[in-house]
């Protein structure tokens, strides 16, 4: 991950805005190896040697978002940051 920190909050508003990262609890979140998966907020590959956190949202329980852990943490932040 080599966005600032400023960078990925300007993308996480950037797909909120968009719809294609939610603002909403999820159902559950699952943290394990990497899959060599994109992160969903900053588009970089979570490799094997890498912590990956996975995140379900409801009505489509099947279908995760991938983050690397600091993109997780930017995005929780982010995401309730206005409640």
């Amino acid at each position: 991950m080599s966005e600032s920190e400023s960078a990925l909050r300007a993308r996480a508003q950037t797909l909120f805005a968009k719809g294609k990262l939610l603002r909403s609890v999820p159902l559950r979140s699952v943290a394990g190896s990497g899959q060599g998966l994109a992160c969903v907020l900053c588009g970089e590959l979570i490799h094997d040697t890498e912590a990956e956190i996975d995140v379900y949202f409801l009505p489509r329980p099947f279908e995760p978002y991938f983050f690397h852990p600091t993109c997780y943490t930017l995005w929780f932040n982010e995401s309730f940051a206005a409640r």
